[in-house]
């Protein structure tokens, strides 16, 4: 039982590492508010190239946490993106009524990036399938006989014949 215990918990150690491995990174660059403007620069880090993601942006407030802005009508490099090196540009027309909601000096935007799914099966679920099937094999290898001595049974044994 004590082997079983320990197979799973090295199990979780070694799945959990390997699921944050999959999430795309990004570096977020910064903003400059222009006339009726404002062009927010980000990067992907640790994408496969030509590889499509879905990017969208949410203004935030250091002093509100739960201030949040979905640009409107933003262009760019925004929605379904190709993956390619260097700083990508997302410009937001911002209206009247965002404008007057833009007062003070603590504001971030946050790009949250998506990797779309292609067609196929992905690495990590012949993974995952390999790490079910090992453990299934270690449990029924190792879940029979416990090697004690077999129970006595009720019945004497037959006798010889004549």
């Amino acid at each position: 039982m004590k082997t079983r215990i320990v197979f799973f918990a090295v199990l979780l150690f070694i799945c959990i590492p390997a699921i944050n491995a999959l999430a795309q990174e990004v570096k977020y660059i910064g903003f400059e508010p222009g006339d009726g403007k404002v062009f927010i620069y980000y990067e992907m880090l640790s994408c496969d190239e030509g590889t499509e993601y879905n990017v969208s942006v949410k203004l935030k407030r250091k002093n509100i946490p739960t201030f949040e802005l979905i640009p409107s009508t933003a262009s760019g490099d925004i929605g379904t993106v190709k993956c390619t090196p260097g700083t990508k540009t997302i410009v937001w027309l911002t209206t009247p009524s965002e404008e007057a909601s833009l007062d003070g000096d603590d504001f971030y935007f946050e790009p949250n990036i998506k990797e779309i799914p292609r067609g196929g099966i992905a690495w990590y679920y012949y993974v995952a399938a390999a790490i079910v099937g090992g453990g299934a094999y270690f449990l029924l290898a190792n879940g029979g006989d416990d090697g004690g001595t077999p129970a006595a049974t009720p019945f004497p044994a037959p006798p010889g014949r004549p």
